[in-house]
């Protein structure tokens, strides 16, 4: 029994303890932490890292991470580093802004020796770069590197750079030569500088995390850090490890921590609608902001084709345009990455929000329909532009009967249940025809909930029961919204019978009667026409009778 118990302790000792591995994978395959793990000796990893299964992995010691290696960490997992994660791959560069200056103290270590710089690519000839030391200017065009004779005695070393130089300049590193041969060399994330950031290229190694990201006390160099979950950054310094993307579903919480360097002009994105949390950090500085709050897109959804878009102050740079809504309503308010910041921390830790308006505006024979709105900060946004809806809710005659072409009058209704006051048009149909009434189309101003009676004055020109149907008289510019500004079934009138009056039968007779005589005329003409072709046609045998010779005897038959 007491067997039985201690193999069970230590069953549940096991699998309740975390499991202790010294060894990350380091051949460029792929490794899986499922159980709860902690690192704390340093060590190298090549590969791909995926933390899962609600595992933590805790990385305590200092890793040197080969370049195009992974960490990821999946949705209710944690990654917790109080150690060094650094790439290996160092690709930065230093840009020196105007005014820049570069210092340098490399202790004693000889009396005198070289200072070389080297810069991203070679300086154009016909410009002046020069590198300023001991109030001497030493020139570096037509070159991509300089050397300078200075004190390596623990003096201090400051350059400066005079330039006419168009383009811009960064420096690769900095390397002190001294005693036959021996070096000290700099990257561009270990110069001390002034009015300059560290740029770098592409980073050496990546964290996914759509679990929890924990970094306490440590160092992350030359990373790709991408936060779709929770990510706690406290006392951290991350050189070359920016821009820190926190996607639309992560939480950012970063305190007290440094950055050195970025790929872009700005230490962290926070995409769409992703949370962030910034206090107390020292960001790269210079031209970079510390972060910025970028949209995937910017397109507002209207109920309107074909409308005007004024956008004023948008974005960065505060950019004002024109545009016009498109086939389905919709218009982009960014067309550059600049114009989808929505609000940023800038270098100098002064915080800044986009107030940009858009005014969306529909020309109509009904009147302008408009709306002004903030421009939205969310990748989608929807509006509607208060419109009018014109019906026709009664069209009351006076007569149940009338002469033709004669009148009839009556009171045509028009309400409008919309939003927006209209300048109103209405027309009168019989059937699928314009009805001939006075007047033929009829206009009103309505504000919305108003109502208003017109006259209206009918004819007709023929006899029968008829109904009078008005309908509101749609714009074209409406179609895309025909059926929210407007009942185009209209209202219709009682049936009218449409009798002809005695003047109107007398006219009716007489017509039918000058109809018969112009009929009897052509018929007794076209008689007598047919007449006279018969007589011409019987005279012309005796004609040819009379054209015979005279002493020509007559034939004559005989027996004999």
């Amino acid at each position: 029994m007491r067997k039985v118990l201690l193999v069970l302790a230590i069953f549940l000792l096991a699998t309740s303890s975390p499991l202790i591995s010294a060894q990350p994978v380091g051949d460029g395959s792929e490794q899986i932490i499922s159980t709860d793990t902690t690192w704390d000796d340093d060590s190298s990893m090549d590969g791909t890292i995926i933390v899962r299964d609600s595992a933590t992995l805790t990385i305590n010691g200092d890793l040197e991470i080969a370049q195009g290696s992974i960490f990821t960490v999946e949705a209710g997992s944690t990654m917790i580093v109080n150690g060094e994660l650094e790439g290996v791959d160092d690709s930065s560069k230093l840009r020196l802004d105007y005014q820049a200056k570069l210092m340098f103290n490399f202790g004693d270590i000889g009396d005198t020796g070289k200072l070389r710089l080297t810069f991203d690519h070679t300086i154009s000839t016909g410009y002046q770069f020069d590198t300023v030391f001991d109030g001497q200017g030493h020139n570096v065009s037509g070159s991509n590197s300089i050397d300078i004779d200075v004190p390596l005695d623990g003096t201090d070393i400051n350059l400066t750079f005079e330039s006419n130089y168009p383009g811009t300049v960064s420096v690769l590193s900095a390397q002190a030569i001294y005693g036959g041969g021996n070096s000290i060399m700099l990257g561009a994330g270990d110069i001390e500088s002034e009015n300059t950031a560290v740029m770098w290229g592409d980073a050496g190694f990546t964290i996914r995390n759509y679990g929890e990201l924990v970094v306490t006390n440590a160092k992350v160099k030359s990373a790709d850090i991408d936060c779709s979950g929770i990510c706690s950054f406290s006392s951290v310094i991350l050189t070359g490890s920016a821009p820190l993307n926190v996607q639309t579903e992560g939480d950012l919480s970063i305190d007290n921590s440094t950055f050195i360097g970025s790929r872009t002009d700005e230490d962290i994105i926070v995409h769409d609608l992703g949370d962030i949390s910034y206090n107390d950090n020292i960001g790269t500085g210079g031209q970079t902001d510390a972060w910025i709050r970028l949209l995937s897109q910017r397109v507002v959804s209207t109920n309107l084709v074909g409308a005007s878009v004024y956008v004023e102050n948008i974005g960065y740079l505060e950019d004002t345009r024109n545009d016009v809504t498109g086939h389905s309503g919709d218009v982009s308010l960014g067309t550059s990455e600049m114009s989808n910041i929505v609000e940023w921390l800038d270098s100098s830790g002064e915080y800044h929000r986009e107030n940009g308006t858009v005014t969306i505006t529909l020309e109509t024979g009904w009147g302008d329909f408009s709306t002004e709105f903030a421009a939205p900060h969310t990748p989608t946004h929807s509006v509607l532009v208060p419109l009018p809806r014109i019906e026709v809710t009664e069209v009351a005659l006076e007569d149940e009967s009338a002469i033709v072409n004669k009148s009839t009058h009556g009171m045509v209704t028009i309400t409008n249940t919309g939003d927006a006051t209209a300048r109103a048009n209405v027309r009168c149909y019989e059937g699928d025809v314009d009805a001939d009434t006075a007047p033929s189309t009829l206009s009103v101003t309505l504000a919305p909930g108003a109502s208003e009676e017109v006259p209206i004055t009918w004819w007709t020109p023929d006899a029968g029961d008829k109904v009078l149907t008005c309908k509101p008289l749609i714009p074209a510019v409406f179609d895309n919204a025909i059926y929210d500004i407007a009942d185009l079934e209209g209202a219709s009138s009682h049936s009218v019978a449409w009798e002809y009056g005695e003047e109107e039968e007398e006219s009716m007779l007489l017509f039918y009667v000058l109809i018969a005589i112009t009929l009897g005329v052509a018929a007794y003409v076209a008689l007598g026409k047919k007449s006279q072709e018969e007589k011409i046609y019987s005279e012309e045998p005796a004609q040819e009778a009379s054209d015979s010779p005279a002493d020509e005897p007559a034939e004559t038959t005989s027996e004999d």
